[in-house]
């Protein structure tokens, strides 16, 4: 399980001309796919180490679930689910990201808030930090950024990332504010 990964796959998906899935959304969304909690990465080294297994008979990693009790998902003090596969974002986050849906934004034609209200629900969502708390967080840009680079040299080790997507974590934690 990756925490905090929605299950729709792309939230810029067209359901009509000029009509993407997250704008029917409210609040806005996340996706499986793009982002920014990027559960497809995980899905990549899974199907890696898969073939690792069938080829060369290497196990693949064993990632731990996330943390329920009494049915409820555990919350880790940022608001973020606790346990499962955590990605870069969910250990050094800038947001709270829930990976469970949102609703279709109110005044939409009956057809599309049906679709929106099945697709939206499949969705995630991501609630950003105030400036203070990331400046409490992130005192400078270096901190983040180092950070982000350390958890995705992690994941890579475990099998959870493959290296040209621990790059793009990277690359966004390098081209963001946090910390500026």
């Amino acid at each position: 399980e990756v925490a905090g990964a929605p299950h729709t796959p792309i939230h810029t998906l067209e359901v009509l001309p000029g009509t993407r899935i997250g704008d029917l959304c409210d609040p806005a969304t996340t996706s499986f796919g793009e982002g920014p909690i990027f559960g497809g990465h995980v899905l990549a080294a899974m199907f890696v180490n898969m073939d690792r297994q069938v080829v060369d008979g290497v196990l693949p990693p064993h990632g731990e679930p996330l943390l329920i009790s009494g049915g409820v998902i555990q919350r880790d003090s940022h608001g973020n689910a606790s346990g499962g596969v955590r990605l870069p974002e969910m250990d050094v986050p800038i947001a709270t990201y829930d990976g469970t849906g949102t609703r279709a934004r109110p005044g939409l034609p009956a057809i599309l808030e049906f679709v929106g209200n099945l697709a939206c629900r499949l969705a995630g969502k991501a609630t950003p930090f105030t400036p203070e708390k990331l400046d409490a967080l992130y005192p400078y840009h270096g901190k983040y950024v180092s950070q982000i680079k350390a958890r995705a040299r992690t994941l890579v080790d475990d099998r959870f990332l493959l290296r040209g997507d621990a790059r793009k974590h990277i690359r966004d934690a390098v081209a963001s504010n946090i910390g500026r």
